[in-house]
């Protein structure tokens, strides 16, 4: 009895459903997240809740600062490491208004994920 019991359970943990791996998810920004800063910080990083993936070795994951007047502000080049991507800011002096971060990555289970951050500068 103990063997078909043991047996049934068996069956069933196989037949099961697997919990599904998500996708990564942006965690923190550096600016945060819809917050007013006085200052574009040196370094622009976002944190990912898992682990970034680079293809043939090279990094993919990119993002980009849009000021308020349309136009890209200047970075250095994007570096990753583990689930935080990041870049230093070259732009001498940023105008006030509201930024965006429009990010592209590429999470631990293969698939891209995008989306944008805003901030606004005081």
């Amino acid at each position: 009895m103990r063997q078909k019991i043991a047996a049934i359970c068996a069956v069933i943990a196989l037949l099961a459903p697997l919990p599904a791996h998500a996708h990564t998810s942006l965690v923190s920004s550096v600016p945060m997240k819809n917050s007013t800063i006085k200052a574009i910080p040196k370094t622009i990083a976002l944190t990912f809740d898992d682990k970034l993936v680079k293809i043939a070795g090279k990094n993919v994951s990119k993002f980009s600062v849009i000021g308020p007047d349309g136009n890209e502000i200047k970075l250095g080049p994007i570096t990753l490491t583990n689930q935080i991507i990041s870049a230093t800011v070259l732009e001498p002096k940023p105008k006030p208004g509201i930024y965006k971060i429009n990010y592209r990555v590429i999470s631990g289970d293969g698939h891209p994920v995008s989306g944008t951050i805003k901030f606004t500068l005081s």
